[in-house]
Parts: structure tokens; sequence; C-alpha cells
């Protein structure tokens, strides 16, 4: 078995993004793990808008708060499949799946 490194709950709770959620049930209680992902859930600078499903592909749209949006999409392969993850508002690619090149390029995202 794989031991994790010794973390502090105050490096736990300085940094939440840097641990996956069991991480942080091992090191701070697995009731304040559930606080501090939902309140950094509700600080998402953005919102699951829609969701579509075929048999090979799923495409999220999120809204961002000024209200543009940005896209990630799965399309299944035979050997797998491929993401395509927005990192930008609009894109000046323009493939053929995604809305987000219709509108051409608007900014970059930021963390």
């Amino acid at each position: 078995m794989k031991r994790l490194p010794k973390y502090t709950p105050a490096e736990v709770r300085n940094d939440p993004y840097g641990f996956t959620y069991k991480e942080m049930s091992e090191v701070i209680g697995e009731n304040e793990a559930k606080a501090l992902y939902e309140e950094l859930y509700k600080q998402l600078p953005m919102l699951v808008k829609n969701i579509c499903k075929s048999s090979d592909s799923e495409k999220y749209v999120y809204e961002l708060k000024d209200n543009k949006y940005i896209e990630t999409v799965f399309i299944k392969r035979r050997d797998g499949g491929t993401v395509c993850v927005s990192t930008q508002v609009g894109c000046p690619v323009g493939c053929i799946f995604c809305e987000s090149g219709r509108n051409g390029f608007v900014r970059n995202l930021t963390s």
C-alpha cells in the first residue's frame, strides 16, 4: 500500500486545491473535508449550464460569472477518447464539434 506524505490540517486548509478529497478527509476528518469541498464548490466561477450526450461524445457547457460560455467535449474513439478543454472564451481554431469557435476568440481564462 502506498503511504501518503504527512500533512498538517493547516496545510490542507491553506491549499485545498492541492489535495484529493481522500487526502483531505484523512487529515482533517470526513465532516470538515465535506464542508470544505462544499464551500469550494460555491466559489467556482462558473455553473454547469448544459450537458449533451450522444453515443460518441459528451459536451459540457459552463456559464462564467460574466455570462460568457466555455465548453469541454469528450469524443469516444475505438482506442479510448479525446478531451477538448476550454482554456479560452471563444476559440480561433473553429473545430466542427465545438460551438466556442463560432464566436471567435474573446479572451483567455484565468486561474
